[in-house]
């Protein structure tokens, strides 16, 4: 291994054993402001054929499916978006802001027929500015200081509707949790089957920590199934997203 690989090797461990708790310590927080969005880590990912959901981890970077973005050249992702019946209209000072996919990562053993390592990342065109609605979601690098599977929150837009999608995202708690659902233990079986129709959208829960409330991402919708809606785990996957948003080429 080269010393340049050994210092982006020493630079993730540090970034894992260090203080910090989250992969962007100014994430998860919400806003007061009543016309801001309680999810402004949540975006809106449109490609030629199809609409998906996904979630700002950072400035550069939106989590989503890798059913989503498979082999997919052009992405245009929307962030921003709180009640889209609003937009243009005086008064609501809030709209929603433009990116372009400039590139995706993908697990190398994604596997499209069993759903396998079902999680991507898109790197944005332009680094987001972080504002009261546009703000990230929080990542764990250490799942210890919660209990993953106690009160978690489903967040989607509709985006599969026959009509219309939601004019604003819809919270749902999964009250079903059946790990024999699932094919891989870095997977979250939870939910019904009516709301597993938007790969991406995320599955949150609140997290007190150092005294203040954050939100923090615990899965990402793949697929579902007639029992249930099928999450692809975060926390199986924070050494590879670390890698990938660090922008750390390490074989290992």
């Amino acid at each position: 291994m080269t010393a340049g690989a050994w210092f982006a090797l020493l630079t993730t461990l540090l970034f894992h054993k260090g203080s910090a708790q989250f992969l962007n310590a100014n994430c998860g927080s919400v806003s007061s402001n009543q016309t801001v969005s309680p999810y402004p880590w949540l975006a809106i990912i449109e490609l030629p054929t199809k609409k998906c959901s996904g979630t700002l981890v950072n400035r550069n970077y939106v989590i989503t499916s890798a059913t989503c973005v498979f082999d997919q050249k052009i992405a245009t992702v929307r962030l921003g978006v709180f009640d889209r019946s609003k937009l243009g209209n005086s008064g609501y000072n809030y709209s929603e802001e433009v990116f372009q996919m400039q590139s995706a990562y993908v697990p190398e053993f994604y596997n499209q027929t069993t759903r396998k390592n079902d999680i991507a990342l898109l790197k944005l065109s332009n680094p987001v500015v972080y504002k009261d609605h546009i703000r990230p979601i929080c990542i764990l690098l250490d799942n210890s200081i919660v209990k993953i599977y106690d009160a978690i929150f489903a967040i989607r837009w509709g985006l599969r509707k026959k009509k219309n999608m939601f004019p604003g995202p819809k919270l749902s708690s999964p009250k079903s949790f059946n790990s024999r659902m699932c094919r891989e233990v870095s997977q979250i079986c939870a939910g019904y089957k009516t709301n597993c129709v938007e790969p991406g959208s995320p599955l949150t829960k609140s997290v007190v920590y150092s005294h203040y409330i954050r939100l923090v991402l615990f899965g990402i919708q793949s697929y579902g199934t007639r029992n249930g809606c099928v999450y692809t785990e975060i926390t199986s996957y924070i050494d590879w997203i670390v890698r990938v948003v660090l922008e750390v080429d390490i074989v290992w």
